[in-house]
């Protein structure tokens, strides 16, 4: 009894000086080790990272509420396991199918009142839109533009984006290794192949005397190199432009590619006055088979979009040749 005396007499002591008896007493209490500490350190660690045009984009913690005003951005975020958190889509988007139960919006008219409703705190873009950007961050609102123009600049962009919505890096690199695998491996085929066609890409022919085409720096110009293909309009400006139908046949592609969603597109492209000498229409080379959303959309579906159009390009032995 007397021994248990001393000790309380000793406490109380120490607690007259002011001491902090427990960390006295248990040095190690007050430690946060292992993974307590690591968990709570992730969660207030603010974010710092670059968008795709390279501007600094700062979050005090992962975006919880994001506005995704593009069909890619809302293909990045499921794919990573963040879609939960999108509040705002663009209306274009329609993959996966749940995202069809979100509230929509425009991302090409940006409305800054409409979209601040939602109470995003990450607003994702796939254009930068000056004016409308700048009426964004007037209301506080982070915004991160990604406009790839190359498939690396998309495995560079989905990584940012998994850092913007707290995915772990396990989470993204399970998403990208079997991406660059696939692709490694698309190139291996490419490579072996002798000759390379020459190819126009319409884009809209909804005026046939005034196709939009591809024209060169634009991500659908990147998956067109990959797959071997030789853009006969690369030498253009402009990502995307009108041409003349005129230039269109004096070019005489080897193979058209209707990117523009257009079925039956041979038949279509022989009804035009003159296309008939057009080597692809004439041989029956009108690739009108890929899903659109494929080869237009910078996101993980874009390895089946390549995948799709080398197959088109050189089908393999046995095969139905487009």
């Amino acid at each position: 009894m007397w021994r248990l005396s001393l000790v309380r007499l000793s406490l109380l002591r120490l607690s007259l000086l002011g001491l902090p008896l427990l960390a006295l007493l248990f040095p190690l209490a007050s430690c946060e080790c292992g993974g307590s500490r690591s968990r709570g350190s992730e969660r207030a660690a603010a974010i710092e990272v670059h968008d795709g045009k390279g501007r600094a984009l700062r979050l005090p913690a992962p975006a919880r509420r994001i506005a995704a005003l593009s069909p890619s951005a809302v293909e990045v975020l499921y794919a990573l396991g963040c879609g939960e958190r999108i509040v705002l889509r663009s209306k274009a988007a329609d993959f996966p199918a749940a995202v069809e139960t979100l509230p929509a919006t425009d991302g090409l008219r940006l409305a800054a009142e409409h979209v601040v409703g939602f109470r995003p705190d990450l607003v994702l873009l796939a254009h930068h839109d000056a004016r409308g950007v700048q009426a964004l961050e007037a209301l506080k609102l982070p915004v991160g533009v990604f406009e790839p123009r190359t498939v690396a600049e998309v495995f560079r962009d989905i990584e940012t984006m998994g850092k913007l919505c707290g995915a772990p890096p396990s989470r993204r690199s399970a998403l990208l290794r079997p991406l660059r695998a696939r692709l490694a491996a698309l190139k291996r085929r490419v490579a072996a192949i002798p000759r390379r066609p020459s190819v126009y890409v319409e884009l809209d022919g909804s005026d046939p005397l005034k196709p939009w085409t591809l024209g060169g720096g634009s991500f659908l110009a990147d998956l067109l190199r990959l797959a071997g293909a030789r853009n006969v309009f690369a030498g253009l400006k402009r990502p995307y432009m009108q041409v003349s139908a005129e230039a269109v046949v004096a070019k005489r592609p080897e193979v058209i590619v209707l990117a523009g969603g257009s079925r039956r597109g041979g038949a279509k492209l022989r009804a035009r006055r003159g296309w008939q000498q057009v080597p692809a229409v004439r041989d029956g080379r009108v690739i009108d088979s890929v899903d659109p959303d494929l080869l237009s959309r910078p996101g993980p579906r874009m390895i089946d979009g390549l995948a799709a159009l080398v197959e088109a390009l050189y089908p393999r032995r046995g095969a139905a040749r487009p």
